[in-house]
């Protein structure tokens, strides 16, 4: 009987343990992860922080069906060391601080991401400081705004994520502040000229709500957060002070509540403490030295990790394979080719995860099945609006090893006609179409948001 382990049970992870089960309904199939709460789909947090769903929406499957398809998780549990010459896992009970030795015949590593953390003082100190990533944080942020009734947030971040948990707050009748370092709303994903124009037609949207407003902070630093000498809440931050880049000006936001959303990295937390080695060393230790939890400092200090890393993430084969034997990577953790430019890029889709999970469980189970590659979309909602994002927006892009030059043109929406736009008329329309295609006509990348109804077909002709 074989022992598979996952180190992760998010979307990778969980879908991975699910589809080894359907594989070999012999096998004990084990996740193990640091969260306290049953696996949960991390992109229905900001609906559920809007109060548009109750929190046992969230989860992905309940405690029933786990038990029913023999997946047993290891909550609170971090895995301190990898032994991959005895493949065995070095594990730690979070809550007990109790440490055991685990043994896996094959593994996968499904760890996720987590978000950068902000390099301001004293932010510790501050009980309305918030990062919004797992459900703990968003159960921390939702009974802060339960209890304290926030009238005003500053987030700190327009990407993505900055946008979306702006939009949940700002449904709930709060006001929000976006405050980026980069000139443009999701510096990542779209053009200046694209995100300017999705910039506008955010506000052009919003403008004539009276009791909540949106603004944007675009090419401001935040140098600080402070109380301001509030007396009566010494533990609040109730002041950002931003830096204007292009001036070097300050000024300062007044705010009820901090959103940290400054971006997320692989989370390497654990691969770089994890004790990878094939070495002579690791094959000196007997299983004595592994059991000896005394022993686990020292130990960690002397194996260096040797998992090839690209842009710290790991980097895996066309069968989802790591350089370690026996042992695979799936989810935000990993480096994958993208479909379009050939290049290795970051996972960071819930979709792909989903995917990547699946493929690598299959290929554990013992059978060779090509991972495709990323497929570039992005799918949201935020301030009334929905978006599609699909493809890469630079102006030149790289298509193993080709320069193609591309051209942009815009257009504005109604339902699925497309109309070329010179001018843009909010008032006759929110709804806009930006297509990049090459010179012979060939799409290679488009961002949508509004009326999304021509977002199908324009990926269907991106991944053609």
């Amino acid at each position: 009987m074989k022992n598979y382990f996952i180190i992760g049970a998010s979307a990778a992870g969980l879908t991975a343990a699910l589809e080894l089960r359907k594989l070999d309904p012999l096998a004990n199939i084990t996740c193990i992860t640091q969260e306290a709460d049953l696996p949960y789909n991390k992109c229905f947090l900001v609906d559920y922080l809007a109060k548009e769903i109750p929190q046992e929406k969230l989860y992905l499957r309940n405690k029933e069906y786990l038990k029913l398809n023999k997946i047993n998780i290891l909550y609170n549990t971090q895995v301190t060391s990898i032994i991959a010459d005895y493949q065995e896992l070095l594990v730690k009970n979070l809550k007990t601080n109790i440490n055991n030795k685990l043994k896996y015949n094959k593994l996968l590593i499904a760890t996720g991401s987590s978000p950068f953390k902000l390099n301001i003082k004293d932010t510790n100190k501050y009980n309305n400081i918030f990062n919004f990533h797992t459900l703990e944080d968003t159960l921390n942020l939702n009974n802060y705004i339960i209890e304290n009734k926030p009238k005003k947030a500053v987030i700190i971040g327009a990407g993505l994520t900055g946008l979306e948990v702006a939009d949940s707050l700002w449904r709930r009748g709060l006001s929000v502040d976006i405050v980026d370092i980069n000139k443009n709303i999701l510096n990542n994903i779209l053009d200046p000229k694209t995100a300017s124009l999705l910039e506008d037609t955010i506000l052009a949207k919003n403008n004539n709500l009276i009791n909540k407003s949106i603004k944007f902070y675009l090419g401001y630093k935040l140098l600080e957060l402070n109380n301001n000498l509030n007396i009566n809440s010494l533990n609040k931050a109730n002041t950002a002070i931003l830096e204007n880049l292009k001036n070097n000006k300050n000024i300062n936001l007044n705010t009820d509540l901090i959103i940290l959303a400054i971006g997320v990295k692989a989370n390497l937390v654990n691969i770089n403490n994890l004790n990878i080695n094939n070495s002579n060393q690791a094959s000196t230790l007997d299983n004595n030295t592994f059991s000896n939890i005394d022993n686990l400092e020292n130990l960690s200090k002397s194996i260096k990790p040797e998992f090839s890393l690209i842009n710290n993430q790991i980097k895996v084969d066309s069968y989802l394979k790591t350089n370690i034997n026996n042992i695979w990577a799936a989810g935000d953790v990993i480096c994958a080719l993208d479909q379009l430019s050939g290049k290795y890029v970051a996972s960071r889709s819930w979709p792909d995860a989903i995917q990547q999970g699946r493929i690598a469980a299959r290929n554990i189970f013992g059978r060779q099945e090509k991972y495709s590659g990323l497929a570039p979309f992005i799918r949201s909602h935020f301030f009334g609006l929905d978006f599609v994002s699909g493809g890469s927006n630079l102006p030149e892009i790289n298509i193993f090893e080709k320069t193609i030059k591309k051209v942009s043109k815009f257009y504005q929406i109604s339902g699925t006609t497309k109309i070329l736009a010179k001018k843009f008329n909010f008032s006759k329309s929110s709804s806009f179409l930006r297509e990049t295609r090459d010179q012979k006509g060939t799409l290679s990348s488009f961002d949508i948001w509004g009326e999304v109804g021509l977002s199908g077909k324009l990926r269907r002709e991106l991944l053609s």
